[in-house]
């Protein structure tokens, strides 16, 4: 009966990869997005809007401003694959609380507000847009941008960085690609079928920023491994900062401290070697 099982399993791939795609599949597989309306205006603080960034044709997606007074920096935020941005308002505030930069959350297609279907290649054509619009609409310039990923939403900030200038790069529990992750939940030979997808690793390389790495290392949803592999191939100057004891969704939390301290230090030191001015 478990070879049937397994049989069944592979068939069922493979025939998802003929007639469906591979691409789609993963995607069916990766994002668990949360749809909800946008947080009534009236109970947001003054210092934070919510506004729809133009994407693709008429399709919009909602990203949430965190407005710093005379902040040197932004912080652009790409959340993981669970959930959607409104969700994640209070992170976006500790995070301009604690870096003392204005804070821009992108809730990518798909998810909460925002229009379309969630996608490998939507979310980083979202997390392109995103960049683009706080350089030119909120006047940062490229080495003023600084782009923060967690979990999945770290494939779109190296996407992003490998191929647009950023003056710094934060990744929080970063997966080194798709098909490792397959592998990592158990998947086996059936891996393959994830191919190049969410490929951090294959271009990691490319990112010319200064990177920080944080992960913890009883991480039980993106192996801490997957962290250090991406640390050891990414380019100089680089931080890894490794939280024991840490799992996937508790970082701020359970080590609050050194986990905002990271962060907030790394975005002074980029104030430090830019001149601040």
């Amino acid at each position: 009966m478990a070879r049937i099982r397994k049989l069944v399993t592979a068939l069922c791939g493979i025939s998802a990869c003929l007639f469906g795609g591979c691409r789609s599949m993963v995607d069916r597989s990766a994002f668990f997005p949360t749809r909800g309306p946008v947080l009534d205006a009236a109970t947001l603080p003054a210092d934070t809007s919510h506004r729809f960034l133009p994407v693709k044709g008429s399709e919009n997606a909602e990203v949430y401003v965190v407005r710093v007074e005379a902040a040197s920096h932004v912080v652009v935020y790409f959340h993981g694959n669970a959930g959607n941005i409104a969700l994640r308002v209070p992170e976006l505030r500790e995070l301009a609380r604690r870096t003392d930069c204005t804070v821009v959350g992108l809730g990518y297609r798909g998810y909460g507000a925002s229009d379309g279907r969630a996608s490998e290649k939507s979310i980083y054509a979202d997390g392109a847009a995103a960049r683009a619009f706080v350089e030119a609409e909120l006047g940062f310039p490229a080495k003023r941008i600084v782009l923060v990923g967690r979990s999945l939403g770290t494939t779109v900030a190296v996407r992003v960085a490998s191929a647009h200038a950023v003056g710094g790069v934060v990744l929080i529990t970063p997966l080194t690609s798709g098909r490792d992750m397959a592998k990592a939940i158990g998947m086996g030979a059936l891996a393959w079928a994830a191919g190049d997808a969410f490929d951090n690793l294959g271009r990691i390389e490319k990112v010319d920023a200064p990177l920080l790495i944080v992960h913890g290392d009883a991480d039980e949803v993106v192996p801490y491994a997957m962290g250090e592999r991406l640390f050891a191939a990414a380019r100089e100057p680089k931080r890894f900062v490794a939280l024991p004891g840490a799992r996937h969704n508790d970082l701020e939390h359970t080590h609050a401290e050194a986990y905002w301290g990271a962060i907030a230090a790394f975005v002074a030191g980029l104030e430090t070697t830019d001149g601040g001015g």
